[in-house]
């Protein structure tokens, strides 16, 4: 082959190479150059050895769109919305899309952002960082990048960044590609500033892009994530090459081409590991609102339903009237002054197992009909003196907020141990607490106890129970109001109450020694009389 045969073999090559890189499609290049530790084949689900992430076909489809672009090489879209079910792919997507936009973009910023500084980088930047280690271990086209922790700089001068959620110190920025991840989290004014922060430039028009991966959030509160989907889904239109991905019998791909936002918004499980006995088990970890979001992408209300009516009836039982004068009892205390209720509420630990609880009665106080105030001083704290002298009461756990006052006064005048409940962290274990011991059948309640059972229209127990709410958030169970005219102040004063009588190791057996009278006397601490009343229990 003479040099001219060579240097024409040459360029031909070059260009076969050019056209091989125009010609190929986003979700091409990802499943060449993205590599994962674990990727699994999405027709079998079989495991395979690390390498180049594997797509399904209706996750090259998206990606392809989502990435198109003008005949001018401008952007269809600014604003991309990815969402599906938990498990479906939506992180590994789009740690992929970033690294491929970094890739094919010179000179820029791509910032990651989830819920916090942690999250960023572990959500999104990690599987990046990841990628590169498996390149270098596997002699990829990346092998000679050496990333840190949190940032990355590629060789075409990009650079990948996990960023905080700190509105302040990302002012000025100019993106050409952010990831927002978990957007229902986006819940306070600081986070939102920072989307607003993080906004394109006009600058950049055409030429960057927000990508949002998130499941759905709560109606009311993940309003910004809310927004956005009113603005795509609610107001946009279905898109027509997606016709065959429908979800709940909608469409599950929309475009809102004025708002430049392409959405993908899934209730159904696509993925191939996404089996029925994966949901089973899952349905027994979740309250049916958070598998409702978590595993159906659907928007619930931040508020749920603490237990079902037949829930709390199965735990319903003859149990009687504390016999023993000496059988240790806690209090539960939570009010109100004004236009709303107060409650007190007694238990023990079961007769016929330790190990329970049983309620033993409670004590509803309503203010005058029309509103009014309720006089702790005549009606709470005379019906607490008057049960410390009927039965053997060693703790009330209230909550300060209203009735500190009236604790002052029981503890100057030596009646009881007044325990101070905390309304954060401590109130979030007992009413996840109540919650499994209800569902188990570990606390029991009367059935002929005063104010347990349902009684018409009659405040009691099983009416602040049935009508209570709970909210979920990071993992924690917190009762509140379903409506402004549900009362649960029985409900919270039973969880007090319950968690108090378990956490104090108490069982129905006579105190060996007055305890409390040391602490009215003030010869013991409040952490003292905690820590003996637990010992002398453990004998």
């Amino acid at each position: 082959m003479t040099l001219w045969e060579q240097a024409l073999d040459r360029f031909s090559n070059r260009l076969v190479t050019v056209s091989d890189k125009i010609l190929e499609t986003p979700s091409e290049w990802i499943e060449k150059n993205y590599y994962v530790p674990d990727p699994k084949d999405p027709i079998t689900g079989e495991r395979l050895p690390p390498g180049p992430l594997r797509l399904a076909a209706h996750q090259k489809h998206i990606i392809d769109e989502a990435l198109s672009k003008h005949l001018d090489g401008t952007l269809k879209y600014s604003t991309i919305i990815y969402s599906a079910p938990k498990k479906s792919g939506k992180s590994a997507v789009a740690s992929a899309v970033t690294l491929y936009f970094a890739y094919h973009s010179p000179d820029a910023h791509v910032y990651c952002l989830a819920n916090d500084g942690k999250q960023s980088a572990d959500r999104i930047y990690e599987p990046i960082y990841k990628n590169f280690r498996l390149h270098r271990q596997l002699g990829g086209i990346f092998n000679g990048i050496n990333p840190n922790r949190t940032e990355v700089i590629l060789p075409n001068n990009t650079k990948i960044e996990a960023v905080p959620c700190d509105a302040a110190g990302e002012a000025g920025s100019q993106p050409l590609f952010t990831i927002f991840s978990e957007l229902w989290g986006y819940d306070t004014e600081a986070k939102r500033r920072l989307w607003t922060e993080m906004t394109i430039p006009p600058t950049l028009e055409g030429y960057a892009m927000r990508w949002v991966e998130s499941y759905a959030g709560f109606t009311g509160k993940s309003e910004l994530l809310e927004q956005l989907y009113n603005t795509a889904v609610i107001q946009g239109d279905p898109h027509p090459d997606f016709d065959y991905l429908v979800t709940d019998g909608k469409p599950a791909v929309y475009v809102n081409e004025a708002a430049g936002i392409f959405c993908y918004w899934d209730h159904e499980p696509r993925m191939i590991w996404q089996t029925p006995t994966f949901y089973a088990r899952e349905a027994l970890m979740h309250s049916p609102s958070e598998f409702a979001r978590v595993h159906r992408n659907q928007w619930v209300s931040p508020v749920d339903s603490f237990i079902q009516p037949e829930m709390w009836n199965s735990c319903k039982k003859i149990i009687g009237p504390i016999k023993d004068k000496r059988t240790p009892v806690v209090l539960g205390v939570d009010g109100a002054i004004s236009n709303d209720f107060a409650a007190i509420v007694g238990v023990t630990r079961d007769p016929d197992d330790n190990e329970s609880v049983a309620v033993r009665f409670c004590y509803i106080f309503t203010p005058q009909k029309g509103g009014g105030t309720i006089k702790i001083s005549e009606t709470i704290e005379p019906k607490i003196r008057e049960l410390c002298q009927l039965y053997n009461v060693i703790c009330v756990a209230y909550d300060k907020y209203q009735l500190e006052d009236m604790a002052q006064r029981l503890r100057r005048d030596g009646i009881v141990w007044m325990y101070s409940f905390n309304q954060q962290g401590d109130r979030a274990v007992a009413d996840k607490g109540l919650y499994d011991r209800i569902i188990n059948r570990r606390v029991f309640w009367d059935a002929y106890g005063d104010g347990l059972d349902k009684n018409g229209d009659v405040p009691s127990l099983f009416q602040h129970i049935t009508q209570a709410g709970t909210k979920n958030e990071n993992g924690k169970m917190r009762l509140e109001k379903l409506t402004d005219s549900a009362k649960i102040d029985a409900a919270v004063c039973t969880s007090m109450a319950v968690e108090k009588c378990m956490n104090l190791n108490i069982d129905n057996r006579e105190t060996k020694s007055n305890l409390g009278e040391k602490l009215r006397r003030g010869t013991l601490t409040e952490e003292d009389i905690t820590r003996l009343t637990r010992e002398q229990y453990a004998r």
